[in-house]
């Protein structure tokens, strides 16, 4: 480890060195191992996570000082990060409808003409970031809300900086597809529509066609066993999974399923990509774990990691659209 400071291997290490000590009540012991694992960490995710706990460490000691340095480069550096919505109780900077002057410019000729679609081509094609910004704008006024996000993601980098963050952008990258199906679901079975749209997100990139390496399918991904027992169990008659609005229903069905058997979100959320039985298993002597700790503590880093972006994507999608 000493000689590979900078690798991903010995970042883990230091940090599972780290957190045994923080169970322990030991923050100062931890600390230092946190440190020298920050300052080789290069992964966004490795570097919010140890910031986030290292600004915890401060805190135990009433380093103040330290706490707003660590919180401060969080929400620069990593505004969508779970760990800085933690750290800012859901809002790491305010929202505002002004956008970047690179992304503010107004329609060009051929949208206001009306030659919209036109328009969005030459936008695509133009290879700057204002083009990509209105194509995706337009795209979205189509109803094209997956072509929107896949275009937006690629402007990303216009949210790290200091002072508010633009809205208009972040509702491309966190837009409410299929909304009509999406609310009679969450309706139909007491679900958060937001959490809803925060799995599909996660899940799949809003496409309706996607699959995965290990057959899951859909917008919300669903194993096939477990779509064909959510739709026995739901009265659902049909196993056209791909459907936008069977597979929006069964994932629907199946979350409220599994809020109902874990009573928390955030184990609920976990069991959707993990499954019941391990969160069975990593809640034995975890109970009382506040979300933040239980979240480190999953098993699976796949799991660990959906969990937190699942998190990330409601607590957005709520700031976004909280008149809703």
């Amino acid at each position: 480890m000493e000689s590979h400071p900078a690798s991903p291997e010995a970042v883990q290490v230091l940090w599972d060195r780290g957190w045994t000590l923080w169970k322990e009540g030991r923050h100062g012991e931890a600390l230092p191992l946190w440190q020298k694992a920050l300052d080789g960490a290069t992964e966004e995710r490795s570097r919010a996570r140890l910031l986030y706990w290292t600004a915890r460490c401060h805190h135990e000691a009433g380093r103040e000082e330290e706490v707003l340095l660590r919180h401060d480069e969080l929400a620069r550096l990593h505004p969508l990060s779970v760990y800085t919505l933690q750290a800012f109780s859901g809002e790491s900077r305010p929202l505002s409808e002004e956008l970047p002057p690179e992304l503010s410019a107004g329609a060009d000729d051929l949208e206001r003409w009306g030659f919209v679609h036109y328009a969005r081509l030459r936008h695509l094609r133009s290879g700057t970031d204002l083009g990509q910004y209105r194509a995706a704008l337009l795209s979205s006024w189509l109803g094209d809300d997956r072509g929107a996000y896949v275009v937006a993601v690629g402007l990303q980098r216009f949210l790290v900086g200091e002072g508010p963050l633009p809205a208009p952008l972040l509702r491309l990258l966190y837009p409410r597809p299929y909304g009509k199906q999406v609310r009679e679901a969450a309706s139909r079975y007491g679900v958060d529509p937001f959490l809803v749209w925060s799995v599909m997100r996660q899940e799949s990139a809003f496409d309706p066609e996607a699959t995965s390496w290990v057959g899951a399918m859909g917008l919300m991904q669903l194993m096939p066993a477990t779509a064909k027992e959510e739709a026995r169990l739901l009265g659902v008659e049909s196993d056209r999974f791909y459907d936008v609005g069977v597979n929006i229903t069964l994932g629907t069905g199946h979350l409220a399923r599994l809020l109902r058997r874990h009573h928390r979100l955030d184990w609920a959320v976990a069991a959707y990509n993990g499954g019941s039985g391990n969160v069975n298993r990593w809640l034995k002597g975890n109970e009382e774990a506040p979300q933040e700790r239980w979240i480190e503590e999953i098993g699976f880093d796949e799991t660990s990691d959906y969990a937190r972006r699942v998190l990330a994507n409601l607590a957005l999608y709520r700031s976004l659209y909280a008149e809703n």
